[in-house]
């Protein structure tokens, strides 16, 4: 299990996490609509029926199984050999026994080597999602943006005042406590994500650096 979407969501609105809430919620919007636009016109540039990133990885693929033997056997299913060891392939389950197929939704090279074998389209073996149709039904959609030329402003003396010129008073902040210390801005990063090792220039010992080291010298 890992935490690779909450980190790139993270990272996405690594500026904008310090805004406030309804800020945060208005720039979100912003660039999640910027991004489906983005997204739907470049459909209108593809040349396949699959995106260009996705046709890439397809063509890796077929590259890699032009020289993997293929055993066919009966009910759809090939056996291929990798140099190292068999792998079954099984076109109508669309599967693979190395997985990369069903993870991926991509034909691996083993089901590149047995597609070609039987004169098919490796194209039509890219599931779905990946093809013209479903991305254009995914980005059919539209939401609506929250227009605030009627939100209501605080004045300078702190007093909230509405789109019909009534006054509020505004909201204090809790009673409790603040906590000691400054406030955290730094993200709790995950724990695989790789840190830079640091090295003490005065001992040459990996963990610290100069200023917290305490190691004793050796003797000149």
């Amino acid at each position: 299990m890992t935490t690779n979407l909450v980190e790139s969501f993270n990272a996405w609105l690594k500026e904008e996490r310090h805004y406030t809430i309804f800020n945060l919620v208005m720039t979100h919007m912003d660039k999640f609509a910027h991004l489906a636009c983005d997204h739907m016109g470049s459909t209108e540039n593809w040349k396949a029926a699959i995106g260009p990133k996705t046709e890439e990885k397809l063509l890796e693929n077929i590259i890699k199984s032009g020289s993997l033997p293929v055993y066919p056997y009966v009910g759809g299913v090939f056996k291929v050999f990798n140099m190292k060891v068999y792998v079954d392939v099984n076109l109508r389950e669309r599967t693979c026994t190395c997985k990369a197929w069903q993870m991926a939704g991509i034909p691996c090279e083993h089901a590149c080597a047995a597609i070609r074998q039987m004169k098919q389209d490796v194209y039509e073996y890219v599931d779905s999602y990946f093809k013209l149709p479903m991305q254009e039904l995914i980005y059919s959609g539209h939401f609506n943006s929250i227009p605030n030329h009627n939100m209501p402003i605080v004045d300078a003396d702190g007093c909230v005042r509405d789109a019909q010129g009534r006054l509020y008073p505004s909201l204090k902040p809790p009673c409790s406590k603040r906590p000691p210390r400054r406030p955290r801005h730094r993200r709790i990063e995950s724990q695989f994500s790789s840190k830079r090792l640091i090295f003490c220039s005065r001992c040459q010992v990996a963990g610290h650096n100069r200023a917290s080291c305490k190691n004793p010298l050796p003797a000149p």
